[in-house]
């Protein structure tokens, strides 16, 4: 990496820069590169070639967030590391997660997400994990990434920065994501619903409070304070990770009894006499079936209403997938109203109508605060 470094005596603090500024800042380090974000990813990679810790990077569509928090649970008992805060998950936030991290630490969780081709591959060639975990793989980013073979070849660009006698940790519940990651000759530990996998969870107990489950039919019970039968899924990721660190199986399953489960994502929240299911952060065709799966299924009095946003970067599928979730809310036969917020939900709204959901408990606006204007138009009984 070619640079030009102007350094002022007893400087704390330095900047990459592509280009000189007009005037020096006193007591800063100036490194002229290039490409300040590329600068930025191999500094990151010295960084991290200099650590003990395991670094774990977290990959897929949907539970990247939810996954990194299970993992820490599952780990924290026994050994002590760090995990990427929020979402910081790109060429930016993965690289500011290395730097700070404590070098001695026995692990690092890293998330990797992407909106285009060739991403994670940059992402897992910087951070070299020892372990690599593929979630799932579902419709998102489509304006990158082209349609969900795309989805599947790009999540699986995480072998590429595997070190030497890594493990991946992959969802097997799709043959297409297996398919993808055929090129790996490493070890692989698959985990799902399907009794074919080597980690999976069975008589999963879902209720407002969390998820319970059995792992691989044993006498065994897991705990995780996370909403939706998709939360004992990612569990099961998280338990791969911990056994593979050493971690006794019951400090794993007193870890993830306490976990912390990221925010906006199914989250129960009283706002007076009323139940909030928040999971607002983002959306995508997948995440947005089960944040309903799971409001559709939680046991409660009262009316149950559900307020629908557009799902964005869909490309030419958005019509498509957008009508796909109005059929599966409407066939959950447990909402009382149906709210369709944005652009995009007009397709929510229509497919429910034609699935049979009530005109009268259908309403529709383009912005979330119209619902409390005195012209907009509500369904009726609100």
């Amino acid at each position: 990496m070619s640079s030009s470094l102007r350094l002022p005596r007893a400087a704390r603090v330095a900047a990459l820069v592509d280009s000189p500024l007009p005037e020096p800042l006193p007591n800063v380090a100036l490194i002229q590169v290039p490409d300040t974000r590329k600068a930025l990813g191999k500094l990151a990679t010295y960084a991290r070639q200099q650590y003990k810790a395991k670094v774990i990077g977290v990959a897929g569509s949907n539970g990247k967030t939810s996954t990194k928090h299970l993992i820490d649970a599952a780990l924290r008992m026994r050994l002590s590391g760090s995990i990427s805060p929020k979402s910081f998950n790109n060429d930016i936030g993965v690289p500011l997660t290395i730097f700070p991290a404590d070098p001695n630490q026995d692990y690092l969780v890293l998330e990797m997400g992407t909106n285009h081709h060739g991403e994670i591959k940059v992402l897992s060639d910087m951070a070299q994990p020892d372990i690599g975990v593929i979630t799932n793989c579902g419709a998102e980013h489509l304006e990158g990434l082209d349609d969900l073979l795309g989805v599947r070849r790009e999540n699986a660009h995480l072998i590429s920065g595997l070190r030497k006698n890594g493990l991946l940790v992959v969802n097997g519940d799709d043959p297409d994501l297996i398919a993808a990651i055929g090129d790996y000759k490493g070890k692989v530990i698959t985990f799902g619903f399907g009794t074919g996998n080597n980690l999976f969870a069975t008589d999963i107990l879902c209720g407002p409070s969390g998820t319970e489950f059995s792992l691989n039919d044993s006498r065994h019970r897991f705990f995780i304070p996370m909403l939706g039968k998709h939360s004992a899924c990612n569990a099961l990721a998280a338990i791969a990770v911990a056994k593979r660190l050493g971690v006794p199986e019951e400090e794993i399953i007193e870890g993830l009894a306490h976990s912390d489960g990221p925010e906006m994502r199914l989250q129960l929240q009283p706002v007076g006499n009323v139940t909030v299911l928040n999971d607002a952060y983002n959306a995508n065709p997948n995440s947005m079936r089960a944040a309903i799966e799971t409001a559709a299924g939680l046991t409660m009095s009262g009316r149950r209403i559900a307020v629908l946003g557009d799902m964005r970067e869909l490309g030419r599928s958005s019509e498509r997938y957008h009508r796909e979730i109005g059929q599966f809310a409407a066939n959950q036969g447990q909402f009382d109203l149906l709210f369709c917020v944005g652009a995009q939900c007009k397709f929510v709204a229509e497919a429910a109508l034609q699935a049979g959901f009530s005109r009268k408990k259908t309403g529709m606006v383009s912005r979330l605060r119209d619902c409390f204007d005195e012209d907009s138009r509500p369904p009726e009984g609100w």
